[in-house]
């Protein structure tokens, strides 16, 4: 496993996409493995970093990450609501390289994309694509006058029993998934049935055609339009009247099987419309149904490139795997919660050990601009003991659980003013009958209730949520106290760490 210093390591194409990455992502491409970039949400809180020392910016009172609020100019914890400008200079080295931190997956899809838009060399056409290109710029002079789209409006509307029933069995794409119009204007004439793919004009001859008259008028018309490429089949009108729909379908196939072979051996292999790698975004944007998560999961297996959020960590074992990329590690304990940290350790800890079992090469990297962070240096080295000896000490010293108990009071209404009188007015009552006790050690001041009001609500879903944050020992018998507002207010929510 390596790490990769964003600050030293940059390419043209992103920010978030070093120079070393595009090289592996070629070297891999060319032995025909699989790449994952991976990132732990498609788009990330905006956070701020040193370049220079690498000082990441967290709260003093919750140590999490502060958030950027650029309409504002503020950083901001989302816990505590504790704020202040965004600083222009580093606090630690006093230098003003401060990166602003957001990346998010359709970002990088963009980038490599863009990167991989190379235009393939332009071959001679086939005498099928010339005829293409021939037919495409004549088309304007079968263009039809409107008096002929009028008529052919009425006909659709006039079908005989023949192209009625002809019609049930071709419509909606039932033969051969091929796609049949119907009484389709071509230049002055209407043809009974047409194939735009195979520029087939399918036509249905009553008893009329079989005079002299009729016979010459049809075989002008059908070598007038066999100049500009026209395939034309003529059936009798008793070949579709008096058979049955598969004896019927048998006579479309003796007809038009034999075109479609003929298209495909001229056509030859059938271009991919992008020119590069398969590359497929793995987020909450690809699975948005069911019939999207079945296309998902085929998509998946045909990438080359595959950009995925934290659900590519579980239940999926791919084959030849190359390279798994960590975008940008911090993104994973840049979300502001205390326990942000231990979550970015277990996702990085659970990506790298998922193909890591399938016993094959894989090389795994990660990109960061911090790279001396503790928590990144202790994935790298596997360092999984003293991680946790650290996280119980800072959960200690910031009375988290499991040292105390941290409870969410949560209060949503259309109106700003009323969400936040209602949580100002309940926390009155909670400052009234929370418990002052003795300190549980000499120099502990933490064993009364801490009670963190936010008076910045947030809008979701047309509402604004107003926050209040309880951390206690014993906050279960001490919500007793205010469970009449609890039971009686649906609006109101309890949300327990």
């Amino acid at each position: 496993m390596k790490i990769i210093n964003l600050n030293q390591n940059r390419s043209n194409l992103n920010y978030y996409i070093s120079a070393t990455l595009l090289e592996q992502i070629e070297n891999n491409l060319e032995k025909n493995k699989k790449i994952i970039l991976y990132l732990n949400k498609r788009w990330s809180f905006s956070s701020l970093v040193c370049e220079d020392c690498q000082y990441y910016y967290k709260c003093k009172n919750c140590d999490v990450s502060l958030t950027i609020h650029n309409k504002e100019l503020k950083i901001t914890c989302h816990i505590c609501w504790a704020s202040g400008n965004i600083p222009l200079a580093c606090h630690k080295c006093h230098w003003t390289h401060l990166k602003k931190i957001w990346v998010w997956t359709k970002q990088i899809e963009d980038s490599l994309r863009n990167y991989f838009k190379k235009e393939p060399p332009s071959p001679q056409p086939s005498p099928l694509e010339e005829r293409e290109q021939e037919y495409n710029i004549r088309k304007l002079e079968l263009k039809s006058p409107w008096y002929i789209f009028e008529l052919a409006k009425k006909f659709r509307t006039n079908l005989t029993e023949s192209e009625k029933k002809l019609w049930n069995i071709i419509r909606n794409n039932k033969f051969n998934n091929l796609k049949f119009r119907r009484q389709h204007p071509i230049w002055r004439y209407i043809a009974d049935f047409y194939i735009e793919e195979l520029k087939l004009i399918l036509e249905l001859d009553w008893k009329i055609h079989n005079e002299i008259n009729r016979k010459e008028y049809d075989l002008e018309r059908s070598k007038l339009l066999s100049n500009y490429w026209f395939n034309i089949i003529r059936l009798k009108n008793e070949e579709i009247l008096y058979n049955t729909e598969s004896e019927i379908n048998k006579i479309l196939s003796k007809y038009i099987l034999p075109l479609l072979q003929r298209r495909g051996l001229e056509w030859g292999v059938k271009k991919e419309a992008r020119w590069g790698p398969n590359i497929f975004r793995f987020d909450l944007d690809a699975i948005k149904n069911k019939t999207e998560k079945q296309k998902a999961l085929e998509n998946l297996e045909k990438a080359q490139i595959i950009i995925a959020t934290k659900m590519i960590t579980t239940g999926f074992d791919f084959k030849n795997i190359g390279l798994i990329w960590v975008i940008l590690a911090e993104q994973e304990f840049g979300f502001p919660n205390y326990n942000s940290e231990e979550k970015a350790y277990i996702n990085l800890k659970q990506l790298i050990g998922r193909w890591n079992r399938l016993w094959e090469k894989t090389e795994i990297l990660i990109q960061t601009f911090i790279p001396d962070n503790e928590i990144i240096k202790s994935i790298s080295e596997k360092n999984y003991k003293q991680f946790f000896i650290d996280t119980l000490n800072e959960r200690k010293l910031f009375n988290y659980p499991p040292f105390s108990e941290m409870i969410t009071l949560e209060y949503r209404d259309k109106n700003k003013q009323k969400s936040i009188d209602f949580m100002i007015n309940l926390k009155n009552k909670l400052d009234l009958i929370s418990p002052i006790n003795p300190p549980l050690q000499e120099g502990d001041n933490k064993s009364e209730v801490q009670i963190i009001l936010n008076k910045e609500s947030f809008k979701k879903f047309n509402q604004y949520f107003t926050k209040i944050i309880l951390k206690w020992d014993n906050l279960r018998e001490f919500l007793k106290n205010i469970k009449s507002e609890i039971y009686n207010n649906s609006n109101l929510s309890v949300i327990f760490e």
